[in-house]
C-alpha cells in the first residue's frame, strides 16, 4: 500500500488527496499494531463495563441480568450521541474541537464508530472486529448514564453508506437505521437528531479511475462496480431524505469541495469546518433546547455544579484528544472489553462502543 501513494499523488497532482490517503494508512497501521492502542482486559461477559474512575463519581448501580453496571453522576452534563464510521474516527480531534467550542456545559459523548464500521452487523478492519452499531452497548449505556436527560440529547448519524460496500441493500441499511432511531426515541423523546447526507456531489463527479483507486485502497474485497455504487448511493440517499422528512429530523448535506480523490472521507484540512457545519444544524451554538432557545436554567445548574472550575466554559487544555477504545471488540478473534468512559474529566467524558 505505501508504494501506491507516490503514483496516486503524481497522477492526481493533489497534495490534499495524498494527505487524506496517508492519514488513512496511518489509521490502518495503528489498528493493526496492538501497541498503538490500549485494548483493555479480556473477559467472557460484559461485567462492570461502565465503572467510574473514582468512587466519588459513582451514583447508582443497575442490574441487567447477571451483570451489574455502575452509573456515573451526569448532573448538568450535555449528552451527545455520535453514530458513524471512519469519518468520525479519522476526524476525532477536529470533531471534538468543533463540538466543545459550541456547547457551554460539560459534555458526555456516546460514540459508536470505527474504521469500516457497520450499522448492520459485525465488521472487520485489520485484526479488529466491532459489532454492528444497532447491536452495540451504546443503547444500554445511554439509559444507564442519562435515564432522564435534563437537556435535549444531541444526536448525529453519519457514514450511512458504509454498509453498501459490504453488499447490503439500501433497504437493509435503512432498516438498521430505523432501529437506531427507535432506540434513541424510546430513550428520550427530546432527541435533536441530525443526519449527514451521503456525499452526493463527490459521488456525482466520481470517475472510474477515482472509484478504482478508492475501492482498491479502502475496500479491496468489495464486489461493487462503479455503476453499482453510484446507483445504490443515490437510492440510499433518497431513503435517508424521505426518513428525515417523515420524522421531521435535521439533515446536513456535505459539500463536494471537502473531498479529494477519496470520495467518502473528508480531507483533513476541511474536517473541523465540516463538523462545525454539521453541529450548527442542531441549533444554538452554545446551549440547546428543543425550541433552540438559550437554556439559562441549565447553564445556571452547570455553574452550581462546577464552581471550582472557573475556566470550564472556555478551557480546552484538560481535554484528552486521543481516540477512545470501544467497550466491546474482538482482536485476533478474542473478546476484549474496556471500561467506560474511556475519557473522564470535568469538561468531557467519552463512552465508546
Amino acid at each position: 500500500m505505501p508504494t501506491a501513494l507516490p503514483c496516486i499523488k503524481s497522477a492526481a497532482n493533489n497534495s490534499g488527496i495524498c494527505s487524506s490517503l496517508l492519514t488513512f494508512q496511518i489509521f490502518v497501521a495503528r489498528t493493526c499494531l496492538p501497541e498503538f492502542r490500549k485494548t483493555g482486559h479480556f473477559a467472557s461477559q460484559r461485567a462492570l463495563l461502565i465503572g467510574a474512575n473514582s468512587s466519588a463519581n459513582r451514583d447508582q448501580d443497575f442490574v441487567t441480568g447477571d451483570t451489574t453496571l455502575t452509573r456515573i453522576s451526569s448532573a448538568g452534563r450535555q449528552p451527545v450521541v455520535l453514530l458513524g464510521a471512519s469519518n468520525l474516527t479519522m476526524g476525532w480531534q477536529p470533531l471534538l474541537r468543533a463540538l466543545v467550542s459550541r456547547i457551554r456545559r460539560p459534555v458526555d459523548v456516546f460514540a459508536a464508530m470505527g474504521m469500516g464500521r457497520s450499522y448492520v452487523d459485525w465488521s472487520t478492519f485489520g485484526i479488529r472486529q466491532l459489532p454492528g452499531i444497532v447491536d452495540s452497548g451504546i443503547w444500554d449505556s445511554l439509559r444507564q448514564q442519562h435515564p432522564q436527560p435534563a437537556t435535549p440529547p444531541l444526536v448525529m448519524l453519519t457514514d450511512i453508506g458504509n454498509d453498501l460496500v459490504y453488499g447490503r441493500s439500501p433497504e437493509m441499511i435503512m432498516d438498521a437505521i430505523r432501529l437506531c432511531l427507535q432506540q434513541l426515541q424510546t430513550w428520550s423523546g427530546d432527541c435533536q437528531i441530525l443526519f449527514t447526507g451521503l456525499p452526493m456531489e463527490s459521488v456525482a463527479s466520481l470517475s472510474r479511475f477515482r472509484f478504482l483507486v478508492a475501492r482498491t485502497l479502502l475496500f479491496p474485497a468489495s464486489p461493487l462496480s462503479w455503476s453499482d455504487i453510484k446507483r445504490k448511493v443515490a437510492e440510499l440517499n433518497q431513503l435517508v431524505e424521505a426518513e428525515v422528512r417523515t420524522q421531521q429530523l435535521k439533515l446536513a448535506r456535505p459539500r463536494g469541495e471537502w473531498y479529494g480523490l477519496d470520495p467518502i472521507h473528508v480531507l483533513s484540512r476541511y474536517r473541523e469546518t465540516a463538523f462545525g457545519f454539521y453541529f450548527d444544524h442542531w441549533g444554538h451554538p452554545t446551549d440547546f433546547k428543543a425550541d433552540n432557545s438559550f437554556d439559562q436554567a441549565a447553564t445556571a445548574t452547570v455553574t452550581s455544579h462546577h464552581q471550582s472550575n472557573t475556566q470550564l466554559t472556555t478551557d480546552m487544555s484538560a481535554i484528552t484528544w486521543s481516540l477512545p477504545t470501544a467497550e466491546r471488540q474482538k482482536r485476533w478473534g478474542r473478546n476484549s472489553t474496556t471500561q467506560q468512559p474511556s475519557v473522564n474529566n470535568d469538561r468531557l467524558r467519552v463512552f465508546a462502543f
